[in-house]
């Protein structure tokens, strides 16, 4: 898939072996992986970012397959799956993604507090303090509209 990597990710991943440049590159399954694991180079918030970036990636992907091509994504899925799904019902989920073409992706980041509801814990641990009223409230809005 390709990804838009910053310099910092990039000398990040090069630790792990990958030999990537700045900028957008094509990503294996292994690299995809271990971008969206980057914890310590920036953030947590950012990591979640990471794994964001790389889920929307695989479904534009999916949405540009023919559909003959579909099959052959199962029968690799199935390898690395555990599920109590028959191959069936999961080629027809599979399958669905040609009427979700048309569908743009929308996305909501909760919690919606970041770093203005950090806090310590008394062992030293970051904690965050959640409005969980307003995260529902705002988790509903999102689905509504």
């Amino acid at each position: 898939m390709e990804i838009e990597l910053s310099a910092a990710e990039v000398s990040h991943l090069k630790k792990q072996g990958f030999q990537l440049k700045a900028g957008k590159q094509l990503l294996n399954g292994d690299a995809c992986l271990a971008y969206s694991r980057i914890r310590k180079l920036d953030s947590d918030w950012k990591r979640m970012g990471r794994q964001r970036t790389v889920i929307e990636a695989l479904i534009k992907k999916m949405r540009s397959m023919s559909p003959t091509s579909l099959p052959k994504v199962l029968e690799d899925i199935m390898r690395n799956l555990e599920t109590n799904l028959t191959p069936g019902q999961l080629q027809g989920h599979l399958l669905k993604v040609l009427e979700y073409r048309k569908y743009e992706i929308d996305q909501m980041f909760v919690p919606l507090e970041r770093y203005d509801a950090k806090t310590k814990a008394k062992n030293g641990q970051d904690i965050y303090k959640i409005d969980w009223v307003k995260n529902i409230e705002a988790i509903k809005a999102f689905i509504e509209q």
